[in-house]
């Protein structure tokens, strides 16, 4: 029960502040042998986490995962949180009508100024040999090849097997080929410049990457 993914399915302030704030560490050690009961029969593998909501206890993973690497994929904060935002509305309103849309863009954005904030500190204080960036216009454009790139700045293998199944993978789900997500952030109460402004210590920092023109 240590995850700010609750805070997705219901708007319960007072366990978001605790999970925030918590020791992440036994949830991460439970985590750990979980994955390990179920490669118990399999050939050793390497495992893919994808939740943003690492970024807010790295330091509590790596302490269970000596060797973790991270694969970073930088995109305009005010398209992700528009996103973020519909997402969490939408699970919400499983288990609640109360209305909360103005209310939820400015929760969303503080929890993931806190996150990004947390994970650079991280960064800093590990080096940049964990990290490989990539940037979404990129990942879209070319997604075997930014992928490829990224393995070779880990030190991971990238195989033909591994092309092979990505590039049909990418063929086969290219981007809106099985819809589209619509959202806006004044649907929240969020206007773009103001998103922009809270996020602005990420976007100096990876401006590069962040340019859609390039």
């Amino acid at each position: 029960f240590r995850t700010t993914h609750f805070d997705g399915m219901a708007h319960i302030p007072s366990y978001t502040r605790w999970a925030m704030d918590c020791d992440m560490t036994p949830a991460y050690a439970y985590h750990r042998r979980t994955l390990r009961l179920l490669q118990w029969r399999c050939p050793p593998r390497r495992w893919h986490l994808k939740t943003p909501v690492h970024m807010l206890s790295l330091d509590a993973l790596v302490e269970c995962y000596p060797d973790a690497r991270f694969l970073w994929t930088h995109r305009d904060p005010a398209e992700v949180m528009g996103s973020v935002c519909s997402l969490v509305a939408y699970t919400r309103s499983w288990a609640s009508d109360r209305p909360e849309s103005e209310e939820l863009g400015a929760q969303q954005i503080a929890i993931w100024c806190e996150a990004l904030r947390r994970a650079l500190a991280f960064r800093d204080r590990v080096g940049e040999d964990r990290f490989a960036d990539v940037a979404f216009p990129s990942l879209n454009r070319d997604p075997v090849g930014t992928v490829e790139a990224a393995y070779s700045q880990l030190g991971l293998p990238f195989g033909p097997a591994a092309r092979s199944a990505m590039s049909s993978w990418a063929h086969d789900n290219a981007r809106g080929s099985h819809g589209s997500h619509d959202f806006s952030l004044d649907g929240f109460g969020l206007d773009p410049a103001w998103v922009g402004d809270q996020f602005s210590f990420y976007l100096e920092r990876f401006s590069l990457l962040l340019d859609t023109s390039a």
